[in-house]
C-alpha cells in the first residue's frame, strides 16, 4: 500500500499535463501513486497518459465514459485509491521540490492526522508569483494537532482542496463526494474541516497553482457560477445530518457570504446582466442561515453585509462603483508620482555631471544622519599619502534639489577640501 494516493483529474490540459505528472514522478519521495482520470480527452492527451502509465508503473488510468468534470473525476480516483492519504492536483498546478517528502514527514511527525493543510504559492496571470493567504494561520498552528473547534479562525483558510492531504480512511468513513458543477472543492474543503478530529499544518510551500487557462468555464462568465449558490446550500445539509457540527454553522456563515460577494465583484464570473438577480439570490441564502447572534465584518465589507440584509441592490452597486473610481484614482495618483520623480531629479543629475572636475578626484560619499538632520557625515576609502587628491562631495538621489515655490532651484553646492 503505498503512503500517498495523487488524483488528477484531466480533461484538456495539452501543454500542462506533461509537467503536472513529473512534477510528481520526478520528487524524491517515492512511496506514491498517480491516478489519471481521463474525463474524455482528446486522443492526444490519452496517448501521453499512456506513454507515461508505460513508463513508470506508480502511473495507473481510469477512463470515463461520459465528460463529468472535475467533480465526479475526483470521486472515481478516490474510489479507485490504494494510498494512506489522498491528494488531489489540478493538470495545470504542480508540486515543488521536495514537497510530497516534506508533507509525508509532517504526517508521521503528526501521528496520522485525519487532515493535513500545507502552504501553496499562486502564479498571477502576468508571471508574477507571490505566496498563499493561509502563511500567517499555518505559522501559528504548525505545531498542534487540533479540531476546528478549537481553532475557529482556521475556517478563513481558501475553500480549496489543492493544499491539502486526507487520510483516506476518514475520507471513506464520512463519505465525502464532489458534487456536479462549478466551485466543487468549497463543499468539500468545509465539510472535512468541521469533521476531522486531528489537523495538522505544514508552513513549507507544496505546490504552485496557476490561473485557469482562458476559455475554461471557471474564469468566463455565465450562469453556471451560481451553482455556488447549490454548493453552500449543500454544506448547511451536511451539518444538518450531523447535529455535533451544530456548533460550527455560524463558522461558515460569514465565508459564504464573502464568498459570494468576491465572486459578484469579478467580471470573468457574474455578466453585469445578471449581478442584480445574483444579488437576489445572496439576500435569500443570506436570510435563510443567518445566526441569530449576527456579528458584521469590519469597514466596507461590513457595510456590504448590511445592504446584503436588507436586499438593497442598487445603494450596493453605487458603493462599489465609488470604491471602484476611489482606486482608479489612487492608481493615478501614484503613476503621477513615479513620473514626478524623474522630471525633478534626473536634470539634476546631468547638471551634476557638467560640474568642472580636476584629473585626481576622490569621489565620496554622503550619508545623511536622519536622526540629528545634521550635516552629512563623509564615509571614505583610504588611499596612498603619496597622492595629491582632494575630496568631492557627491549628494545621495533624495538629497538633490527639490522644487522651491517660487519655481527656482536651489543649486547644489561642490564641497571641497
Amino acid at each position: 500500500m503505498p503512503r500517498l494516493s495523487v488524483v488528477i483529474p484531466i480533461h484538456q490540459a495539452r501543454s500542462e499535463i506533461r509537467t503536472c505528472l513529473d512534477s510528481v514522478l520526478d520528487q524524491s519521495f517515492r512511496d506514491l501513486e498517480v491516478i489519471a482520470v481521463d474525463d474524455r480527452s482528446p486522443q492526444g492527451i490519452r496517448d501521453v497518459l499512456d506513454d507515461y502509465a508505460l513508463r513508470d508503473p506508480r502511473v495507473r488510468v481510469i477512463r470515463l465514459q461520459e465528460p463529468s468534470g472535475p467533480g465526479p473525476a475526483r470521486n472515481e480516483g478516490a474510489r479507485v485509491a490504494w494510498g494512506e492519504y489522498l491528494l488531489f492536483l489540478d493538470c495545470h498546478d504542480y508540486y515543488l521540490p521536495g514537497s510530497l517528502a516534506a508533507i509525508a514527514e509532517r504526517l508521521e511527525e503528526a501521528g496520522d492526522p485525519d487532515l493535513l493543510i500545507f502552504e501553496y504559492v499562486h502564479t498571477h496571470r502576468g508571471g508574477r508569483s507571490s505566496p498563499g493567504v493561509a502563511g500567517k494561520l499555518l505559522s501559528s498552528t504548525e505545531d498542534e494537532i487540533f479540531t476546528l473547534g478549537e481553532r475557529p479562525e482556521m475556517i478563513r483558510l481558501p475553500a480549496v482542496i489543492r493544499d491539502k492531504a486526507f487520510r483516506t480512511r476518514f475520507w471513506w468513513e464520512n463519505e465525502f463526494a464532489f458534487p456536479p458543477g462549478l466551485y466543487e472543492d468549497s463543499p468539500i474543503a468545509y465539510e472535512t474541516l468541521m469533521a476531522a478530529r486531528a489537523i495538522a499544518c505544514l508552513k513549507r510551500p507544496c505546490l504552485r497553482h496557476h490561473p485557469y487557462p482562458d476559455g475554461s468555464v471557471t474564469v468566463s462568465p455565465s450562469r453556471r457560477h451560481f451553482d455556488i449558490f447549490v454548493q453552500y446550500a449543500g454544506v448547511y445539509a451536511y451539518i444538518e445530518q450531523h447535529p455535533e457540527l451544530d456548533d460550527l454553522r455560524d463558522l461558515v456563515f460569514h465565508r459564504m457570504i464573502d464568498h459570494f460577494l468576491s465572486c459578484l465583484e469579478r467580471t470573468s464570473r457574474v455578466r453585469p446582466s445578471d449581478r442584480r438577480v445574483y444579488f437576489r439570490r445572496i439576500k435569500e441564502l443570506y436570510r435563510r442561515y443567518r445566526p441569530d447572534r449576527m456579528e458584521y465584518p469590519s469597514r466596507l465589507r461590513g457595510m456590504e453585509f448590511r445592504l446584503v440584509e436588507l436586499g438593497l441592490y442598487t445603494p450596493y452597486a453605487a458603493l462599489k462603483a465609488a470604491q471602484a473610481t476611489h482606486f482608479k484614482t489612487r492608481s493615478a495618483h501614484l503613476r503621477l508620482r513615479h513620473l514626478w520623480d524623474p522630471v525633478v531629479h534626473d536634470p539634476s543629475r546631468r547638471f551634476l555631471r557638467l560640474l568642472p572636475t580636476d584629473d585626481h578626484v576622490d569621489v565620496l560619499q554622503a550619508r545623511q544622519n536622519r536622526r540629528s538632520r545634521g550635516a552629512p557625515t563623509i564615509e571614505r576609502e583610504p588611499h596612498p599619502p603619496a597622492l595629491d587628491l582632494r575630496p568631492l562631495w557627491v549628494p545621495e538621489p533624495d538629497e538633490l534639489p527639490r522644487p522651491r515655490p517660487d519655481g527656482e532651484h536651489a543649486l547644489p553646492h561642490a564641497h571641497r577640501s
